[in-house]
C-alpha cells in the first residue's frame, strides 16, 4: 500500500539498506579531503509535492556526514568532465535518533565547496542528484567511517511533525560493534570507501 506520509527514494518495507564505509585520508592534501558516492546518470525526480527529505539510520558512527541534492546538471566537457552546478548540503551527526528529517529549506547551497548564498532557491520538483559524503571539515575528522541506511524518503508535512518516526527496527552502534570491513571502493580525493548497494543501486545506476 502506497505511504501517504513517506515516498521511498530507496529503502522502506525493503530489508536492504545502504553501507557507506572506508577510511578518509587527509595527509596527502595538508587536512582537506572527503570521500563520496553519488548517482551516476541525472535523475528526474519531482519531489514538489513533499516537504522535505528523511534519513533512516541503522548504524553510525561519530562522524560528521553530508546529504547532496542537486537540481541542476550540465553535460560533460568535451574532455569528460563534470562542469560545476551548484549543491545543496545539509550536514548530520548520528545520534540517538534513528530518523533526521530535513525540510528543503535546511538545505544550504555551495558552488565547488563554497556558500553560495545568492543562490535560486532549491527546485524539489526536479531533483537530478543525490549523493552522501564524509569529509575532513579542514582537518576536523579523519579516518575509518561507517554509516549505514535504513532508507531515504521525500516526507509530507506530515512527516515533518511527526520526526522523529518511530523504527524500533534500526538500533544504532557505535563502528567497532559492527562487522570488521576493509573499504575497497573507488578512492575519491585521497579517500577510499565501498558502498553496497540494493535495488536502489541499481535503479540510479550505483555499483
Amino acid at each position: 500500500m502506497e505511504d501517504p506520509v513517506y515516498y521511498y527514494l530507496f529503502g522502506g518495507n525493503n530489508p536492504t539498506s545502504v553501507v557507506f564505509y572506508g577510511d578518509l585520508d587527509i595527509t596527502a592534501l595538508g587536512g582537506a579531503g572527503f570521500a563520496s558516492q553519488r548517482s551516476v546518470d541525472a535523475l528526474s525526480w519531482d519531489l514538489a509535492a513533499y516537504q522535505g527529505l528523511s534519513v533512516g539510520i541503522r548504524t553510525g558512527d561519530a562522524k560528521k556526514y553530508t546529504v547532496i541534492l542537486k537540481d541542476s546538471v550540465l553535460p560533460k566537457r568535451p574532455d569528460g568532465r563534470e562542469q560545476s552546478t551548484v549543491s545543496w548540503e545539509y550536514d548530520f551527526e548520528v545520534s540517538s535518533c534513528p530518523e533526521i528529517v530535513i525540510p528543503w529549506h535546511a538545505f544550504r547551497p555551495t558552488y565547488r565547496g563554497k556558500p553560495k548564498p545568492d543562490a535560486e532557491p532549491l527546485a524539489p520538483g526536479s531533483v537530478k542528484r543525490i549523493g552522501i559524503m564524509c569529509r575532513s571539515f579542514f582537518g576536523e575528522q579523519e579516518g575509518p567511517f561507517r554509516l549505514e541506511l535504513d532508507h531515504i524518503a521525500a516526507v509530507t508535512s506530515a512527516g515533518l511533525r511527526q520526526q522523529p518516526r518511530p523504527q524500533p527496527q534500526a538500533e544504532l552502534a557505535p563502528l567497532d560493534s559492527g562487522p570488521k570491513e576493509k573499504g575497497v571502493g573507488p578512492k575519491s580525493q585521497s579517500s577510499q570507501v565501498s558502498l553496497w548497494l540494493g535495488w536502489f543501486g541499481k535503479l540510479v545506476g550505483w555499483g
